[in-house]
């Protein structure tokens, strides 16, 4: 058989496949260590399977010949439309199919296969389907039952699954991430039309199977997207899906800072970050959060983190802005939780990833929200148990110096009254003595309770010793102190502590010192005043308060 110009053209095109088909697969064995590489080294052989298979009917010169050639394509035909299938469930970091489906799409596959190889009862071909013209061509007039009800409805369903899955995953992503699904679709789709289109005999061309032409498209198109997209090493599809499963929020700028993409946890922080916002400048969808817009404005123009941040606020690194705040190591963000209207403050730090292609250009930035709420609240646990007393709740001694250092300065610069009381249980010793030390705590617990109900918030209470408390009154002039302490006298007079049955009553005596202008005082020189006017109340038969005369 002599070949025609159509036929020698299908010849050198799939030839010219073939080669592709086999450059890939070394490419993949190659690479065999990457994860990706058995997947796409099984399609490449399906393809040369194919591809050879069909150069070889276009060139076979008798119909033995013709009919051999045909049937060996099936081998690549059909196994190739299941390979590609979990390749792309691979890529797309898909959850693995039930055992039971992934056997049923084998086991079709090599029940095809062996109708194919055995054709009984004439399920593949009818010898009579088959006419050889005068010119030596084959003319198929009957593709057979095997073809139309079992191979295209087996390849069909699965690539159309696979082309689905990978357009649903195109639709909801942008830029780079879509152009390579939408054009590992294309490919997948390619056969499906071109069958379809066969079968129901649409083509312009009657008697002429466009499989020879697929499978040069699909090999070139493959091709190129193993080679471009370098699917065999760390799957950059499946990047898409691990990022949108990630608990990390990450927000996806371009090089003009354009929001271009956000996963679903950055949507949770951020509920505004609609469809709609991509495209928006990042200050623009940010503008509800101006403190999460300064923060991420510093990481992005600096390349600091949020560790590197300036403190927001005069004194303490937790104040808060709103229903957000920005600490000196993490933004805070009110977080709604699911099924309920409350939010909740949450915690992350920030950090920007620059994106580059491979020639190095800058493509973006990666503004990337890590939740350190775990470790932010472990942090404040410990931060209050070293500040505050575990048995009274009161401040420790060293907090109390620290504060209320910080707020004498404070009374001094804006020349503010302030006043210091220094408070003593009386004869403490002897209700640890007749009760125990149990019952000394429980004294000591119900008198610290009770003098901070009389107090304001604002008020600092401290243990200063074991049986002593000190309170700093901000904005209080000394004589008002004297009515306060008279106040906690006799709170503290009326008080019955019951304790494993016995009811103990205990009395306090209170030092007073303060100035309506600090001056020089420090809480040194008060906490001494306070002790002086102590000593005096004691002298003058406890359960009272005397002020410093100095």
């Amino acid at each position: 058989m002599v070949l025609d110009t159509a036929e020698s053209l299908q010849l050198v095109l799939l030839v010219v496949s073939a080669i592709i088909a086999v450059a890939l697969l070394v490419f993949a064995v190659r690479n065999w260590r990457e994860p990706l590489a058995p997947y796409f080294a099984a399609t490449f052989v399906c393809l040369i399977v194919w591809s050879v298979g069909s150069a070889m009917e276009v060139s076979s010169t008798t119909l033995a010949g013709h009919l051999f050639w045909t049937d060996f394509q099936f081998f690549g035909y059909v196994p190739i439309a299941a390979f590609w299938f979990f390749t792309m469930r691979r890529i797309m970091g898909a959850p693995r199919l039930p055992a039971l489906l992934t056997t049923a799409i084998w086991g079709f596959c090599i029940a095809i296969l062996l109708g194919v190889l055995f054709n009984p009862g004439y399920v593949h071909r009818d010898p009579s389907a088959f006419v050889v013209r005068g010119d030596g061509a084959v003319t198929i007039q009957d593709l057979g039952p095997l073809y139309l009800y079992a191979v295209t409805p087996y390849t069909s369903l699965l690539l159309v699954g696979c082309a689905i899955m990978l357009l649903h995953s195109a639709r909801t992503r942008s830029g780079t991430y879509r152009r390579r699904v939408t054009t590992l679709a294309v490919v997948t789709l390619v056969p499906v039309i071109a069958a379809a289109l066969f079968v129901a005999g649409a083509l312009p061309w009657a008697e002429y199977d466009p499989s020879m032409a697929e499978v040069t498209l699909v090999t070139a198109v493959c091709g190129f997207v193993v080679w471009h997209y370098r699917l065999l090493g760390l799957a950059p599809l499946a990047h898409g899906t691990v990022i949108e499963h990630l608990a990390d929020g990450v927000i996806v700028l371009n090089d003009d800072h354009q929001i271009v993409d956000a996963n679903p946890s950055a949507r949770a922080i951020f509920p505004n970050l609609t469809r709609a916002m991509m495209g928006e400048s990042l200050k623009i969808a940010l503008a509800p959060y101006p403190d999460v817009a300064d923060a991420v404005e510093v990481v992005t123009t600096t390349g600091s983190d949020t560790s590197q941040l300036p403190r927001h606020g005069c004194c303490d690194e937790n104040e808060a802005v709103g229903s957000r705040t920005h600490g000196g190591s993490f933004i805070t963000v009110n977080v709604a939780d699911a099924g309920s209207r409350q939010g909740c403050d949450k915690h992350f730090s920030v950090a920007k990833t620059e994106i580059h292609d491979r020639a190095g250009r800058n493509l973006g930035t990666a503004i990337v929200f890590h939740d350190v709420t775990r470790n932010v609240d472990l942090m404040n646990q410990i931060k209050r148990l070293a500040d505050t007393d575990s048995l009274t709740g009161c401040l420790t001694r060293r907090r109390f110096l620290e504060l209320a250092g910080q707020e004498i300065a404070r009374a001094r610069r804006k020349d503010l009254p302030l006043s210091m009381l220094l408070l003593d249980l009386d004869n403490f010793k002897e209700i640890n003595d007749r009760y125990g030390h149990a019952a000394g705590d429980e004294v000591l617990r119900v008198v610290a309770t009770a003098c901070r109900a009389e107090l304001r918030s604002l008020d600092l209470v401290g243990r200063y010793g074991g049986d002593e408390f000190c309170v700093l009154m901000p904005h209080v002039r000394p004589d008002e102190a004297e009515g306060i302490a008279q106040r906690l006298c006799r709170s503290v007079a009326a008080l019955v502590v019951r304790f494993n049955g016995d009811q103990i009553r205990t009395t306090i005596s209170i030092g007073v010192a303060g100035a309506v202008t600090i001056g020089e005082h420090s809480v040194v020189s008060m906490l001494a005043d306070a002790d002086k006017a102590l000593y005096t109340a004691k002298r003058g038969g406890r359960d009272r308060m005397s002020s410093f005369a100095g």
